[in-house]
């Protein structure tokens, strides 16, 4: 069951010991418009703020997974329109700054390192990494 609301992007993804899996993705709390064949409109929404998610779940094979969700990034990475259209990204309604990059990483603790885009204000353009800082690990 999807408990959140907003659209959510380029979900990059690294398991664990089994049943043990994380989840980085991007993400706003709008609802970003689609064609009728559910992709989403060029164009998005010109207001949206976007943020990095890391996502956590222990118990994947469990028939009912529950997931620690956390905004990995306090400010946005991005605003606007995020396209993901490929080569049907026209300019300037449709914005491809992020490159559609985004990697999850485990490191040999099971301690999750994600990899970003980000550009949502001049000083702060560029590739980024959120580290987790605490919390359950994917190895034991």
């Amino acid at each position: 069951m999807n408990a959140d609301t907003g659209t959510h992007f380029f979900p990059a993804i690294a398991v664990g010991d089994p049943g043990k899996v994380d989840v980085a993705y991007i993400a706003t709390d709008k609802i970003v418009p689609t064609t009728p064949y559910g992709k989403p409109s060029p164009g998005g929404d010109p207001s949206a703020l976007w943020y990095v998610y890391m996502a956590q779940s222990l118990n994947l094979t469990s028939g009912a997974p529950t997931w620690q969700v956390v905004k990995a990034t306090p400010n946005p990475i991005h605003q606007g329109d995020v396209c993901v259209l490929g080569i049907a990204c026209v300019f300037p309604s449709s914005d491809r700054s992020l490159l559609d990059f985004i990697d999850l990483a485990i490191d040999p603790r099971g301690v999750a390192h994600a990899a970003y885009t980000a550009n949502y204000t001049p000083s702060a353009t560029g590739i980024y990494a959120a580290n987790q800082t605490g919390g359950a690990r994917v190895i034991s």
